[in-house]
């Protein structure tokens, strides 16, 4: 059993989390209308390659950017969620 065994969505955060920061930092306070209907496309395949993950995120607008990421955000919380319980009840049933 590997100790990250959802290491390729770690790496995807990194990248997402980059570009968050990235697109905070030159954030303009006013988003488009466009922005807002905009709905985050690249977690529908979380097995997506990163190569074509980048490639898909080249295009995308920082305010498109940032749902992405967030949408990537939720995606890793909640795996670590289940991680996390599944290393839990390991460790209770070693104790017992």
């Amino acid at each position: 059993m590997t100790l990250f065994p959802h290491a390729k969505i770690l790496t995807i955060l990194c990248i997402g989390f980059t570009c968050l920061l990235l697109s905070l930092i030159a954030h303009n306070a006013s988003a488009g209308n466009a922005d807002k209907a905009y709905q985050a496309s690249t977690t529908k395949n979380t097995d997506i390659d990163i190569d074509e993950l980048e490639f898909s995120l080249v295009p995308l607008t920082k305010a498109e950017l940032a749902i992405e990421v967030n949408a990537w955000l939720i995606l890793l919380k909640r795996k670590a969620t289940i991680v996390s319980q599944k290393q839990k009840n390991i460790s209770c049933t070693r104790n017992i």
